[in-house]
């Protein structure tokens, strides 16, 4: 009895893991998506910051873009675009003091990778057991508990997020900057200009419609999960 207690224990822990260490997955899955990809990232910057309102021309998103994404991938050396102007003149588009705070962003994304790695390791350990276990219920109900937890959380976050998005990305930066670098001057600064709050919104919104749709989809594998246990048993 107690042995069957304990592995009922085990049993559901493995399934709260699984689902946690599922959210993390999709959740740094996506960030990564929106920082290293050009053909994510350039229609949304395009959206949200027209040329109009940054002073650059419509053919320098693209190059500009692929800077932006290949520093955050690690595979440009510094987060610097240099202009040629008609003078033969050259014009350093990005501040020093932006530069250090893109150094801070690319190193959250390297966060981002690992926790990647590591939460998409635990995933497949935690599948590989509940196909071991496969007619343990408790598993698919640890999956469940973990779920509730994650869908309050993010559901609070979208909430907040509708009704004051700005102290919502406010709080965000306090907790994941120790600088003020992020402080920066629309009437000066290039960086704020090409990722304005309103890019922030849609990438926000993207997220959260990924995490909630990969939520919903283990939701569904859940039921469907302990629906085919209890017809085993």
């Amino acid at each position: 009895m107690q042995k069957k207690r304990t592995t009922g224990i085990v049993n559901l822990c493995t399934g709260a893991v699984l689902s946690v260490s599922f959210f993390l997955f999709v959740l740094a899955t996506a960030l990564r998506l929106l920082g290293t990809s050009p053909g994510v990232m350039l229609p949304l910057m395009k959206h949200t910051a027209p040329p109009e309102r940054t002073g650059l021309t419509a053919d320098m998103y693209a190059p500009v873009v692929d800077m932006i994404t290949g520093y955050i991938r690690g595979e440009e050396e510094a987060f610097q675009y240099v202009l040629e102007g008609q003078d033969g003149a050259r014009y350093l588009l990005f501040h020093d003091y932006e530069q250090a705070h893109m150094q801070d962003v690319k190193d959250l994304f390297s966060l981002a990778r690992s926790v990647q790695l590591v939460s998409g390791c635990i995933l497949i350990l935690c599948v590989a057991l509940a196909i071991w276990h496969r007619r343990a219920r408790e598993i698919y109900r640890g999956i469940l508990f973990g779920e509730g937890i994650l869908v309050c959380v993010l559901l609070g976050l979208g909430i907040w997020g509708m009704v004051n998005f700005n102290g919502l990305f406010i709080t965000f930066h306090l907790l994941l900057f120790s600088n003020g670098l992020w402080f920066l001057n629309p009437a000066t600064d290039l960086l704020i200009r090409l990722m304005p709050t309103e890019f922030f919104v849609l990438c926000g919104a993207v997220v959260f419609s990924v995490c909630l749709t990969g939520m919903l989809i283990l939701l569904c594998l859940s039921l469907c999960g302990m629906k085919w246990s209890k017809m085993r048993r």
